[in-house]
């Protein structure tokens, strides 16, 4: 799942995702793909470019047998946000991340 120059000839790489499929055979759990990397170049953006990476992301999955895809967003990047709703996406909670360091 990742843009190369050959989806932009004669560009620079605009933007890749990385991403990777979690499959669980829990009552309260689906296949779904998890997208752990959306980056848009900066001069890119609000471009489509977002779009693209996305619909392959979600095609990909389809492909694999998923019926979701998820990913993480930091709670401060609300434009990220506006986004992902756009194509869909719903937030489906919120949390805090905790760490010890020892």
């Amino acid at each position: 799942m990742r843009a190369t120059r050959s989806m932009w000839p004669n560009r620079r790489r605009a933007g890749w995702s990385a991403g990777s499929t979690s499959r669980s055979h829990l009552i309260e759990s689906d296949s779904r793909a998890e997208i752990n990397a959306l980056v848009v170049e900066e001069g890119h953006r609000s471009r489509g470019t977002g779009r693209i990476l996305m619909q392959h992301a979600e095609q990909w999955a389809r492909a694999r047998g998923c019926s979701a895809v998820v990913l993480r967003s930091n709670v401060i990047r609300a434009r990220a946000h506006a986004f992902y709703e756009k194509l869909g996406y719903q937030t489906l909670k919120t949390q805090k991340y905790f760490r010890k360091n020892l």
